[in-house]
């Protein structure tokens, strides 16, 4: 098993607390009826705001609505 190479970071001043403040909401967020329920809906958004948000990071932007629409092929 190879060593975690973040494990280091949790030394750092207050990260340790904000790893475990994030782990609490990702778990209550997990916990969310919304997401039990829907949760193949929020992963189709989750992937499409993605995909506009990282092509703005290219120099590319595309409104999301476009993209959703289907009518960006890049």
């Amino acid at each position: 098993m190879t060593a975690d190479p973040l494990a280091p970071l949790l030394a750092l001043a207050d990260i340790a607390p904000a790893v475990d403040r994030a782990r609490e909401r990702f778990d209550q967020a997990l916990r969310h009826r919304a997401l039990r329920r829907h949760g193949g809906q929020v992963a189709a958004e989750v992937s499409l705001r993605s995909a506009v948000a990282s092509t703005a990071l290219q120099g590319y932007a595309h409104d999301r609505e476009t993209v959703r629409a289907g009518t960006v092929t890049d």
